[in-house]
Protein backbone atom coordinates (compact mmCIF):
# COMPACT_ATOMS: atom_id res chain seq x y z
CA UNK A 1 0.00 0.00 0.00
CA UNK A 2 2.77 2.27 0.55
CA UNK A 3 3.48 2.08 -3.08
CA UNK A 4 0.00 3.40 -3.76
CA UNK A 5 0.48 6.62 -1.87
CA UNK A 6 2.91 8.18 -4.25
CA UNK A 7 0.69 7.18 -7.12
CA UNK A 8 -2.34 8.70 -5.40
CA UNK A 9 -0.39 11.88 -4.69
CA UNK A 10 0.66 12.15 -8.27
CA UNK A 11 -2.88 11.54 -9.51
CA UNK A 12 -4.23 14.03 -7.04
CA UNK A 13 -1.73 16.64 -8.26
CA UNK A 14 -2.66 15.97 -11.86
CA UNK A 15 -6.38 16.37 -11.06
CA UNK A 16 -5.65 19.67 -9.29
CA UNK A 17 -3.59 20.86 -12.26
CA UNK A 18 -6.39 19.87 -14.63
CA UNK A 19 -8.93 21.73 -12.50
CA UNK A 20 -6.70 24.82 -12.48
CA UNK A 21 -6.25 24.69 -16.25
CA UNK A 22 -9.99 24.18 -16.68
CA UNK A 23 -10.76 27.17 -14.46
CA UNK A 24 -8.18 29.27 -16.32
CA UNK A 25 -9.76 28.20 -19.64
CA UNK A 26 -13.21 29.09 -18.37
CA UNK A 27 -12.02 32.51 -17.22
CA UNK A 28 -10.43 33.12 -20.62
CA UNK A 29 -13.66 32.04 -22.30
CA UNK A 30 -15.72 34.34 -20.09
CA UNK A 31 -13.31 37.23 -20.82
CA UNK A 32 -13.58 36.51 -24.57
CA UNK A 33 -17.35 36.42 -24.39
CA UNK A 34 -17.41 39.71 -22.46
CA UNK A 35 -15.19 41.29 -25.14
CA UNK A 36 -17.51 39.89 -27.84
CA UNK A 37 -20.62 41.31 -26.11
CA UNK A 38 -18.87 44.67 -25.77
CA UNK A 39 -17.93 44.65 -29.46
CA UNK A 40 -21.50 43.73 -30.41
CA UNK A 41 -22.79 46.61 -28.25
CA UNK A 42 -20.49 49.03 -30.07
CA UNK A 43 -21.64 47.60 -33.44
CA UNK A 44 -25.29 48.13 -32.50
CA UNK A 45 -24.51 51.70 -31.39
CA UNK A 46 -22.76 52.44 -34.70
CA UNK A 47 -25.64 50.92 -36.67
CA UNK A 48 -28.15 53.10 -34.77
CA UNK A 49 -26.05 56.19 -35.52
CA UNK A 50 -25.91 55.19 -39.20
CA UNK A 51 -29.70 54.69 -39.29
CA UNK A 52 -30.28 58.11 -37.70
CA UNK A 53 -27.94 59.72 -40.23
CA UNK A 54 -29.72 58.01 -43.16
CA UNK A 55 -33.11 58.98 -41.72
CA UNK A 56 -32.02 62.64 -41.67
CA UNK A 57 -30.75 62.33 -45.27
CA UNK A 58 -34.02 60.75 -46.39
CA UNK A 59 -36.02 63.50 -44.68
CA UNK A 60 -33.92 66.16 -46.41
CA UNK A 61 -34.33 64.48 -49.80
CA UNK A 62 -38.06 64.08 -49.21
CA UNK A 63 -38.57 67.76 -48.37
CA UNK A 64 -36.49 68.80 -51.38
CA UNK A 65 -38.53 66.51 -53.62
CA UNK A 66 -41.80 67.87 -52.21
CA UNK A 67 -40.67 71.45 -52.87
CA UNK A 68 -39.64 70.59 -56.42
CA UNK A 69 -42.93 68.79 -57.07
CA UNK A 70 -44.88 71.82 -55.79
CA UNK A 71 -42.87 74.12 -58.05
CA UNK A 72 -43.27 71.80 -61.03
CA UNK A 73 -47.00 71.36 -60.44
CA UNK A 74 -47.60 75.13 -60.18
CA UNK A 75 -45.66 75.72 -63.42
CA UNK A 76 -47.53 72.89 -65.10
CA UNK A 77 -50.88 74.21 -63.86
CA UNK A 78 -50.11 77.68 -65.23
CA UNK A 79 -49.10 76.20 -68.58
CA UNK A 80 -52.20 73.99 -68.71
CA UNK A 81 -54.48 76.87 -67.78
CA UNK A 82 -52.91 78.97 -70.51
CA UNK A 83 -53.16 76.15 -73.04
CA UNK A 84 -56.73 75.20 -72.11
CA UNK A 85 -58.17 78.71 -71.82
CA UNK A 86 -59.00 79.02 -75.56
CA UNK A 87 -60.65 75.59 -75.50
CA UNK A 88 -62.80 76.58 -72.50
CA UNK A 89 -63.82 79.77 -74.24
CA UNK A 90 -64.66 77.96 -77.47
CA UNK A 91 -66.62 75.32 -75.52
CA UNK A 92 -68.61 78.05 -73.76
CA UNK A 93 -69.25 79.79 -77.07
CA UNK A 94 -70.30 76.58 -78.80
CA UNK A 95 -72.58 75.73 -75.84
CA UNK A 96 -74.20 79.16 -76.04
CA UNK A 97 -74.57 78.77 -79.80
CA UNK A 98 -76.23 75.37 -79.28
CA UNK A 99 -78.70 76.95 -76.84
CA UNK A 100 -79.54 79.70 -79.32
CA UNK A 101 -79.98 77.14 -82.10
CA UNK A 102 -82.91 75.67 -80.14
CA UNK A 103 -84.77 79.01 -79.94
CA UNK A 104 -87.64 80.12 -82.19
CA UNK A 105 -88.97 83.68 -82.52
CA UNK A 106 -92.72 83.89 -83.13
CA UNK A 107 -94.25 87.07 -84.61
CA UNK A 108 -97.90 88.01 -84.77
CA UNK A 109 -99.23 86.89 -81.39
CA UNK A 110 -101.56 89.54 -79.95
CA UNK A 111 -99.98 91.68 -77.25
CA UNK A 112 -101.56 93.83 -74.55
CA UNK A 113 -100.16 95.98 -71.79
CA UNK A 114 -101.66 93.90 -68.96
CA UNK A 115 -100.49 90.55 -70.43
CA UNK A 116 -98.96 88.08 -67.97
CA UNK A 117 -97.11 84.78 -68.44
CA UNK A 118 -100.29 82.70 -68.13
CA UNK A 119 -101.92 84.61 -71.01
CA UNK A 120 -98.79 84.20 -73.10
CA UNK A 121 -98.61 80.46 -72.34
CA UNK A 122 -102.27 80.04 -73.40
CA UNK A 123 -101.59 81.85 -76.70
CA UNK A 124 -98.58 79.60 -77.37
CA UNK A 125 -100.63 76.50 -76.49
CA UNK A 126 -103.35 77.50 -78.96
CA UNK A 127 -100.69 78.08 -81.62
CA UNK A 128 -99.14 74.65 -81.02
CA UNK A 129 -102.58 72.99 -81.05
CA UNK A 130 -103.17 74.41 -84.54
CA UNK A 131 -99.84 72.92 -85.60
CA UNK A 132 -100.60 69.54 -84.00
CA UNK A 133 -97.73 69.77 -81.49
CA UNK A 134 -97.67 69.73 -77.69
CA UNK A 135 -95.98 72.34 -75.51
CA UNK A 136 -94.11 69.91 -73.22
CA UNK A 137 -90.92 70.50 -75.22
CA UNK A 138 -91.11 74.27 -74.65
CA UNK A 139 -88.77 75.20 -71.83
CA UNK A 140 -89.21 78.95 -71.79
CA UNK A 141 -91.51 81.65 -73.16
CA UNK A 142 -90.81 85.38 -73.07
CA UNK A 143 -91.78 88.58 -74.90
CA UNK A 144 -88.93 90.53 -76.46
CA UNK A 145 -88.68 94.31 -76.17
CA UNK A 146 -90.96 96.88 -74.53
CA UNK A 147 -94.70 97.13 -74.93
CA UNK A 148 -95.76 99.72 -77.51
CA UNK A 149 -99.39 100.54 -78.28
CA UNK A 150 -100.54 99.20 -81.65
CA UNK A 151 -97.66 96.70 -82.18
CA UNK A 152 -97.17 93.09 -81.24
CA UNK A 153 -93.85 92.21 -79.61
CA UNK A 154 -92.19 89.00 -80.82
CA UNK A 155 -92.16 85.96 -78.51
CA UNK A 156 -89.01 83.91 -77.92
CA UNK A 157 -89.57 80.18 -77.32
CA UNK A 158 -86.78 78.08 -75.82
CA UNK A 159 -87.30 74.57 -77.17
CA UNK A 160 -85.89 71.24 -75.97
CA UNK A 161 -83.63 70.76 -78.98
CA UNK A 162 -82.94 71.36 -82.63
CA UNK A 163 -85.05 68.41 -83.79
CA UNK A 164 -88.17 69.84 -82.15
CA UNK A 165 -87.30 73.29 -83.49
CA UNK A 166 -87.02 71.85 -87.01
CA UNK A 167 -90.44 70.15 -86.64
CA UNK A 168 -92.00 73.44 -85.54
CA UNK A 169 -90.40 75.38 -88.38
CA UNK A 170 -91.47 72.79 -90.97
CA UNK A 171 -95.11 73.01 -89.83
CA UNK A 172 -95.23 76.82 -89.74
CA UNK A 173 -96.72 76.93 -93.25
CA UNK A 174 -99.95 75.38 -91.86
CA UNK A 175 -100.44 78.54 -89.75
CA UNK A 176 -100.61 80.95 -92.68
CA UNK A 177 -103.85 79.39 -93.97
Amino acid sequence: MERCYPLLDRLSNEVEDSERRLLDGQEELIASQRALVEAQGQLVKLQCELLEKRDKEITAVQSTAEEEIKTFSSVLKKQCDTALAPKRISTAISSATEDRMSNVIVHGLDDCKSENNTDLELDVRRLFDKMGECTTNVWGIERLGRYKEGTNRPVKLRLSGRNFRDRILSSKSSLKK
